[in-house]
């Protein structure tokens, strides 16, 4: 969440970026006021369409709000969201922060006894986990398709390198 700054040079960061459309269904889950919402495809799907027109309908600019955080992908090291939880790319981080420490290793402490990650660990849950990832296609319909493509989410996705 920070824009890039010459403020961190000489510290390792690591970019980790998220398909914005999972990002959208995060947010709606984390916005349920019940935690009962949080899986309801018709509250997430009613959300995302609240949210497609009141923040980024009213935001014309948001696409050029990620060029702030593009200079990261040049200035260190970036990570998909979607491959935080596997073991390969566990290692490179691991190896980039020059940790010493084996991600299988890791895996096994705090995924289970086998060196696959199966799920995400207890100690990264929080109040908006439901137990699974956020997957954008469980809530995609005709009408979010219309209003992603009106209010440029494909062109977000484009700069973010998640290309249709």
């Amino acid at each position: 969440h920070i824009p890039y700054t010459t403020a961190l040079e000489g510290h390792k960061v690591i970019n980790i970026v998220r398909d914005p459309r999972n990002t959208l269904v995060s947010a709606c889950r984390q916005l349920a006021e019940e935690h009962l919402h949080k899986e309801d495809p018709a509250y997430i799907r009613k959300r995302m369409m609240e949210l497609i027109v009141e923040i980024v309908g009213v935001s014309p600019s948001w696409p050029l709000k990620h060029f702030y955080f593009i200079p990261w992908e040049w200035a260190s090291p970036t990570v998909r969201f979607e491959s935080i939880f596997r073991v390969d790319t566990i290692q490179k981080i691991l190896d980039y922060l020059g940790s010493g420490v084996d991600a299988a290793w890791l895996a096994s402490n705090l995924y289970g006894s086998d060196n696959r990650i199966e799920g995400v660990p207890v100690t990264a849950r929080t109040s908006t986990f439901t137990g699974k990832l956020s997957n954008w296609e469980d809530f995609w319909d005709d009408k979010i398709e219309d209003l992603w493509k009106k209010h440029h989410g494909y062109e977000v996705m484009k700069l973010m390198g998640y290309e249709r």
